[in-house]
């Protein structure tokens, strides 16, 4: 619906532009390298999830969101994408939440008191994080970041959160 309803555009940008894969094995192409992102021409950095934020294969994000940041946009980030905004010190003063508190425990960040155990996403100024649980409440955090109606958006949250309501008997 972002595309169509929002008319939003989505740019993947991946290291090097390089295709990456998930970990569901779905396959993407980028449409530039992250390298070239541009903060003047892009309203918001979403960093996505994936074991990768784990590995010493992690990308060097912190001159893209440093970039971002001194720019004034919106950064997102969900699942073990939020630990390594922790740990380049982006999280140090915004409230914020992630998988659970113990992924952010060993990372040494002045930001452990501001993080907040909850099930859905949770913004703190041109800052969005969420777990890896919560890509609904996700995006629609991003959504209202960027200036769109909550009430419109929480009507797309309530259709999509009735799949994960009580089992209902034939």
């Amino acid at each position: 619906a972002g595309r169509s309803e929002f008319g939003i555009e989505v740019v993947v940008a991946t290291p090097g532009g390089n295709a990456v894969t998930s970990l569901g094995g779905l396959r993407v192409s980028a449409d530039l390298g992250m390298e070239e992102l541009d903060p003047s021409t892009v309203d918001a950095l979403v960093l996505c999830g994936g074991t990768i934020w784990q590995s010493p294969a992690a990308p060097d994000i912190a001159p893209l969101v440093d970039a971002f940041s001194r720019a004034g946009r919106l950064i997102g980030a969900i699942c073990d994408a939020v630990p390594a905004l922790a740990g380049i010190g982006t999280l140090d003063d915004v409230a914020h939440t992630g998988n659970d508190r113990s992924s952010f425990e060993t990372l040494g960040y002045k930001g452990i008191a501001r993080y907040v155990d909850a099930p859905s996403a949770h913004a703190g100024g041109k800052i969005v994080t969420a777990g890896g649980n919560a890509p609904i409440s996700f995006a629609i955090e991003m959504l209202v970041a960027l200036g769109f109606e909550r009430s419109h958006l929480e009507q797309y949250g309530a259709i999509m959160a009735a799949e994960h309501g009580p089992a209902v008997s034939p």
